[in-house]
């Protein structure tokens, strides 16, 4: 034990300064570099650190240091949320495992990037000047991240790294891309509501006589056109992926919009998976999450309703349509 220890201390003094020198000379805004070096503080002092998480901080690529940059984020926000949290750092297990009232929640992070492929997305700074927003390839960007991470929660579970009874969660930031008012899509919904549950952008209806506005009603979207540029053609994305008992393995998809945040208990915006096999109870995530659940109202034939609703207000939302799986 005292052998750890010690070996944990000299880790700690080398790390840190190599860390520190770094954060230093590639940061250009003195507040962000203070901000991100208190993170690197707590992230050490908590013994959340390991070889590889400051090999992938410090080497100078931007992708895996924002994403470092975002782990050290979401696991402040899990112990200001009361977590015990742990890091493992090996066996490519989840970012972190964290335990509150005997319920263990395992946190898979990912920090977005524009992406090299058809679905490329615009950069965080790009402004808009023909006031075309591509929600398409932004939206793709979040489902890519996702899917990567499902497929990761399934190895996880066959290998026994995640028992039964645990919950797991994957928390993406989108801070890296242009994310279209902080998160929020096409209809106004968070980006993580609709590439799980479906809801597509808003449609309008008028009188055809008088043009009167007569109502607006969200359409259900269960997938979006990926281009493939290899084959000349597009391929169908699902966005209705807590809408398929397929994906009970994933408790609820966590979003955050920023690479900064000055409080360490962080908005989110969380969507609940009706089909979980251990879900995640409602503000568990923290008391400043907005969280959204779908409720199946009813189910005709080969179609199920389903209610999307915002359970930290109760705010009812649209009826969306899926076929069963």
């Amino acid at each position: 034990m005292q052998v750890g220890l010690a070996s944990h201390r000299r880790n700690y003094f080398k790390w840190d300064n190599s860390v520190r020198s770094h954060l230093v000379a590639r940061a250009g805004d003195p507040g962000w570099t203070a901000y991100v070096l208190a993170l690197w503080q707590q992230h050490l002092e908590m013994d959340l650190a390991h070889e590889h998480f400051v090999t992938e901080l410090t080497k100078g690529a931007d992708g895996p240091f924002y994403q470092r940059v975002w782990e050290m984020m979401i696991g402040s926000h899990m112990l200001a949320c009361g977590f015990d949290i742990t890091c493992p750092d090996k066996d490519g297990r989840p970012d972190f495992r964290c335990v509150k009232d005997g319920q263990v929640t395992w946190i898979e992070a990912t920090c977005i990037t524009a992406g090299q492929d058809a679905a490329l997305a615009p950069e965080a700074d790009w402004i808009c000047s023909s006031g075309y927003v591509p929600y398409d390839n932004i939206s793709l960007r979040w489902t890519n991240a996702l899917t990567a991470k499902i497929k990761q929660a399934e190895k996880h579970r066959v290998a026994g790294v995640i028992s039964a009874k645990d919950s797991y969660v994957v928390a993406v930031n989108g801070g890296l891309i242009a994310t279209a008012n902080y998160g929020l899509g096409a209809s106004q919904f968070p980006i993580v509501v609709e590439i799980t549950m479906a809801v597509g952008p808003l449609k309008f209806s008028f009188d055809r006589d008088t043009l009167a506005l007569l109502g607006a009603a969200h359409d259900t979207r269960i997938c979006i056109f990926k281009e493939d540029r290899s084959k000349e053609s597009k391929s169908p994305v699902q966005t209705d992926v807590f809408l398929n008992p397929m994906n009970a393995g994933v408790s609820a998809l966590v979003g955050f919009a920023s690479l900064r945040y000055d409080n360490a208990e962080l908005p989110l915006f969380v969507a609940h998976n009706p089909y979980a096999c251990n879900p995640v109870r409602p503000r568990l995530l923290g008391t400043n999450a907005k969280e959204w659940a779908a409720e199946c109202e009813r189910v005709d034939g080969e179609t199920a309703y389903w209610m999307i609703r915002q359970i930290t207000n109760d705010q009812p939302g649209p009826t969306i349509l899926s076929r069963l799986k």
